[in-house]
């Protein structure tokens, strides 16, 4: 028989290691057990906080705490009350069979005083026209007769009024102050009534986004809040709760999504203001007809390296008797180089009647400044 020796087994590093963990979780549950005072201390002002019920002092069970709102739902409710829907509606006769029926433009607007002025989109309202008539929708279902006190096609801004008083007035924020990528809810009636005061969040995608339409120059928010038609002349509204711009429009085109935009609030106001006090707005004017570069060249055989071409120069205007001709290139406003419509619309429009205007051209090889003051825009120059 023979017999074999093995040698005995060598200690395995991770034995011991698993031991000694043992041993300190044991150790360290003793010791909570053992010394709780001295763990609170020690260990809870490191410890992330949490909600505790308050005491009850009458023998009444406490109070249960409520959720935390969130910010959309924060500032919906908050502007909600102050949310209407508008039935511009006209009686249309039918001229080859003389029927009469009923056309409706639908549209969304937010009230921002107490004694009914109820701010708007232009185009909800527009085309107001023989047996045509305004219906506003309140929070609470009341239909509300309305009159247009005015409209400004430029802006596409427009004031209507009900008559009544004490009714919820929204908080109108700062445009200024807005920075992309901040909360963004859009509040309004999405194709028509049947999905009222409907609201939609997103962010500020984008500031001064420059969109020009026929004679007028917008300088719009973009954000990617969902604009629908109907949403037009809805509140745009920050995380506060604060109104920060009035929706206009939305980019539609295959491929492009979320790019919808609003009237800064700030604008919006100044041209409220204007509206309810006169009827319409008041701009300051020049008295100018400018021609960019490419039409220039084309109908004129003018080139240009910078400027833009005077084209027509109104008789009895600012820029008339300051000595400004046709021929001459409109170099700068205010020290600012104009090269476009846009150019010289975004300085005019933020001038008031009676301000002064530096004016830099080149007529023939001399270059030129002088000054002028802006007057009222005539309803039709002449």
């Amino acid at each position: 028989m023979q017999y074999f020796s093995y040698p005995p087994p060598r200690p395995r590093p991770w034995g011991y290691l698993l031991a000694a963990v043992a041993g300190a979780v044991i150790g360290l549950l003793l010791f909570v057990q053992l010394c709780p005072a001295f763990v609170a201390g020690r260990l809870l002002p490191y410890l992330p906080a949490s909600p505790q019920t308050p005491p009850s002092t009458d023998g009444q069970p406490p109070p249960v705490l409520e959720i935390p709102t969130s910010a959309v739902v924060y500032a919906a409710e908050r502007v909600l009350p102050t949310v209407v829907g508008i039935i511009n509606s006209v009686q249309v006769r039918d001229r080859l069979w003389g029927r009469v029926y009923e056309e409706r433009m639908i549209g969304s607007g937010v009230i921002i005083r107490p004694d009914g002025y109820i701010l708007t989109n232009e185009h909800v309202v527009s085309d107001l026209r023989g047996e045509s008539r305004l219906t506003v929708i309140l929070e609470d279902g009341r239909e509300v007769p309305a009159t247009l006190v005015g409209a400004d096609q430029r802006t596409d801004l427009a004031i209507i009024r009900v008559n009544l008083t004490g009714l919820p007035a929204a908080e109108l924020g700062d445009s200024e102050t807005l920075r992309v990528g901040e909360l963004a809810v859009a509040i309004g009636n999405p194709a028509g009534l049947d999905f009222p005061r409907s609201v939609t969040a997103g962010v500020i995608s984008g500031l001064d986004r420059i969109i020009r339409h026929e004679a007028a120059v917008f300088r719009l928010i973009q954000t990617d809040a969902a604009i629908n038609q109907g949403n037009s002349g809805g509140p745009l509204v920050n995380a506060l709760g604060q109104v920060i711009g009035i929706n206009t429009l939305k980019f539609a085109a295959t491929g492009f999504e979320g790019m919808g935009f609003a009237i800064p609030i700030n604008q919006a106001a100044a041209i409220a203001e204007e509206l309810i006090r006169h009827g319409r707005v008041i701009r300051a004017w020049m008295g100018v007809t400018i021609a960019e570069a490419d039409e220039a060249l084309r109908r004129y055989n003018v080139k240009l390296d910078r400027g833009v071409l005077l084209i027509h120069v109104w008789a009895s205007s600012p820029a008339s008797r300051a000595g400004l001709q046709v021929g001459d290139i409109l170099l700068a406003l205010d020290g600012k180089a104009i090269s476009s419509y846009v150019d010289l619309r975004l300085v005019l429009d933020r001038k008031r009647v009676g301000d002064k205007l530096e004016v830099r051209y080149r007529r023939g090889n001399q270059e030129s400044t002088v000054s002028l003051v802006l007057e009222e825009m005539p309803e039709t120059p002449e």
